[in-house]
């Protein structure tokens, strides 16, 4: 299954709801399971953290809906929101080969690097990205996220998959010049984490749907240029191995882990090269073979004067 959250953009005043995409368009899962005298849970989220059992009523709504043709919208008359909003957004930082070298680095660690993404900088699969007024060196980093099914902790990589619920795309949007500041300061925290930082979608795809996680193709375009082109079978750490890592502290249902991003980052352009950075009114696509495609344009913060002075 491919579970959104989504509303028609006829309803403008409507609430979020979980649908199901069937070929081009979506089907209220809600109202299907509403005709069967049945009910499913608010959120993909609450999906997830009912467990097994939600998941396998709500795929038996599914496969019966999907024969009919009633409950359904097309894709393009609705508006999606990010598919959950997780209590924790693990992400990757180095985790391909060609990325760490990009940087002029060699890989070296003993462990994955990783930080925390705050949910509040999540947003919809097709939202604006904001550039805060204080930044010029907007990057961006297509990654594939990995959604956690059920509640677990000191996960053997043997069992790794059987706790994954399934894949979405995340789009790691970086200011590098707030990054830059924040490091020299032996920290990270707003370079990765201004509101909309984090398009995540377009649906999360159930696992069943993905049949080798480790060989997807992950492409970045702007503008339609092609800026990344990598695959997942160039993970320096693999899915088991972050699955087993991050475990060791409880992971719940929902919880992301995503999984870094190849090369070809702006970050990673040589001084003679063209600048890559992202600028107001440019179109990023994200894409994560078998799993979706993020559609963003890049806009000015309006939000109002900055709180902090970075030129100080």
């Amino acid at each position: 299954m491919r579970l959104a959250m989504y509303r028609p953009k006829h309803e403008r005043d409507s609430g979020w709801r979980v649908g199901a995409v069937v070929d081009e368009a979506m089907l209220d899962l809600h109202a299907a399971a509403a005709d069967m005298g049945v009910a499913l849970p608010a959120s993909v989220l609450d999906l997830l953290r009912g467990g097994d059992e939600a998941l396998a009523h709500a795929r038996r709504v599914y496969e019966r809906a999907r024969a009919g043709d009633a409950h359904r919208l097309p894709l393009g008359a609705c508006v999606l929101d990010a598919p959950l909003r997780p209590g924790k957004l693990i992400t990757l930082a180095r985790n391909y080969h060609e990325h760490v070298a990009e940087h002029g680095l060699t890989h070296t660690g003993k462990v994955p690097s990783a930080s925390i993404k705050a949910t509040s900088s999540l947003t919809g699969p097709y939202d604006d990205i904001a550039r805060p007024a204080a930044e010029r060196e907007l990057d961006y980093e297509t990654e594939l996220a990995v959604v956690i099914g059920r509640r677990c902790k000191n996960v053997p990589q043997s069992r790794a998959y059987d706790v994954i619920a399934g894949y979405t795309v995340l789009s790691d949007i970086v200011a590098r010049q707030v990054l830059k500041i924040e490091r020299a300061a032996g920290n990270q925290f707003l370079g990765k984490m201004f509101d909309s930082f984090g398009p995540l979608g377009p649906w999360l795809v159930t696992k069943d749907e993905i049949e080798d996680p480790m060989n997807l193709t992950i492409s970045t375009r702007v503008n339609g240029e092609l800026r990344q082109h990598g695959n997942t079978g160039r993970m320096i750490w693999k899915i088991p191995q972050l699955v087993a890592y991050f475990s060791q502290a409880t992971l719940e249902p929902g919880d992301i882990i995503s999984t870094g991003t190849p090369a070809g980052v702006a970050a990673g352009r040589k001084p003679h090269e063209s600048r890559w950075f992202l600028r107001p009114g440019d179109v990023i696509e994200c894409e994560v073979e078998g799993v979706g495609r993020l559609r963003n344009r890049i806009v000015e913060d309006d939000s109002g004067p900055a709180s902090w002075d970075w030129t100080a």
